[in-house]
């Protein structure tokens, strides 16, 4: 038997969802006997057709985004600052530790009787 679908214009669409949800929607759509596709398809068709109800679902959706990629840039700025801190402590425990070595070397060689023997093995 040939596909109905085949002679209609219709385009094929795939989309992720968590399990979760694609679980739950399945019980909800087989109580309605309704398939996914039915209920895709006029979702689709109310957004097109300027629905309010299903706009205001959409702005709804663009102000969760929104606020979501404001809060990545929080912590990305909280981060950087994070970085910026650590950055600010390994910059001066770089400049102490090679300050004390400048100081052990320069006060090795200012000893009147010089390096010790171990003092010179590892240098």
């Amino acid at each position: 038997m040939m596909r109905p679908d085949l002679f209609q214009d219709r385009k094929g669409i795939h989309s992720k969802i968590e399990k979760s949800i694609h679980a739950a929607l399945r019980g909800v759509l087989f109580r309605y006997h309704l398939s996914m596709q039915e209920v895709f398809e006029e979702c689709a068709r109310l957004i097109v057709d300027g629905d309010n109800r299903m706009l205001r679902v959409l702005d709804e959706l663009v102000k969760r985004k929104i606020e979501a990629q404001i809060e990545g840039v929080k912590r990305i700025g909280h981060l950087r600052q994070e970085v910026d801190e650590l950055e600010h402590d390994a910059l001066y425990s770089l400049i102490e530790d090679n300050e004390i070595s400048s100081n052990v070397k320069s006060n090795k060689q200012s000893r009147p009787w010089g390096p010790t023997a171990k003092e010179k093995t590892n240098e």
